[in-house]
């Protein structure tokens, strides 16, 4: 059993009174009651392993001390040596990109609106659809990113006030929503990098192959979408009770992805099922992975060649 609590706050500028030590005292007495009538503590008790975690946020520090107590049959108590340890907490400023990614965001939207307001909305929306749809998830996830970064600085101050102000649970939350929305952020400001490379010949026909191919492969996996389901359902249903990576049916999509990559455990499925697990694995690498994909590989090389000849376009960065 692990039992723990907030024993209270250490004012700065004053020594600890023997109030406040004597009132540690009995906190802890009473712990030990309360662990003792719910016999998580009883005669029968081996082990215990008691741990005081002291944070000191002024100086960015935190201390932990952990000491064990055993319990001999003969009824002695032996307690070990402490362990002490002290070590920096983290201060890296966790919102370091927020104001550049906002300028970006802001910077790229006055592009797409005056483009807007050059070309027209018709013409703007008809020419080039991936681009412009790359433009604007950019310009969405910048927006984004800032507002969950301004929303967790707000929590800052307010954690712990009183009136039900937000908690720690809220700051990581918030924390763990800005982690995801600056991936997806940055991971779509790279991409728009490619937009730079428009006027290099060698550069601009691989950014052109993906433009090319990119409704066909949509629309290829799509299609592959539908036998990789149907391959997940026939692994689902025939190993969920024998097999743990096939337990559930999300867990048989990831399983099946990690096929993809030779990464699936052909060995537990034969011995599974000697007939049946063999059979299946080899239709779905058959079908899914070397025949499907194989065809990825066709669509972008006949996307490559119809664009390498093509000449730079021109464009400018404004």
């Amino acid at each position: 059993y692990t039992y723990g609590a907030q024993r209270g706050t250490y004012t700065p500028g004053r020594l600890t009174t023997q109030a406040e030590a004597d009132g540690f005292a009995t906190a802890l007495a009473a712990d030990i009651s309360f662990m003792e009538a719910n016999r998580w503590m009883d005669h029968q008790t081996a082990l215990a392993v008691f741990e005081l975690v002291l944070v000191n946020p002024n100086n960015n520090l935190i201390a932990i001390l952990a000491y064990t107590v055993q319990f001999a049959n003969s009824g002695a108590v032996h307690v070990h040596p402490p362990f002490a340890g002290v070590a920096w907490l983290a201060n890296d400023n966790p919102l370091p990109l927020m104001d550049p990614v906002l300028v970006y965001g802001a910077y790229f939207m006055m592009v797409e609106l005056q483009e807007i307001i050059g070309q027209g909305l018709v013409a703007y929306a008809c020419e080039n659809v991936t681009r412009r749809v790359l433009d604007w998830m950019v310009i969405a996830s910048c927006f984004t990113m800032s507002g969950v970064s301004y929303q967790l600085i707000g929590y800052y101050p307010k954690v712990g006030g009183p009136g039900g102000e937000p908690t720690w649970w809220s700051v990581v939350k918030a924390l763990t929503i800005y982690q995801q929305v600056t991936g997806c952020c940055l991971f779509l400001i790279i991409m728009k990098s490619l937009r730079f490379f428009s006027n290099v010949p060698v550069l601009c026909s691989i950014g052109n192959t993906f433009v090319k191919a990119s409704i066909d492969i949509t629309l290829f996996l799509m299609v592959m979408f539908l036998f990789f389901v149907a391959f997940a359902m026939l692994f689902y249903m025939n190993f969920r009770l024998v097999l743990k990576d096939f337990s559930r049916f999300p867990d048989t999509l990831f399983t099946m992805f990690r096929g993809l990559q030779g990464d699936m455990d052909a060995e537990q499925l034969i011995r599974a099922d000697p007939f049946f697990g063999p059979v299946v694995y080899a239709a779905y690498t058959t079908v899914v992975l070397y025949v499907g994909f194989t065809l990825v590989i066709s669509i972008i090389t006949l996307a490559y060649d119809e664009t390498r000849h093509e000449p730079a376009r021109r464009s400018t960065l404004l």
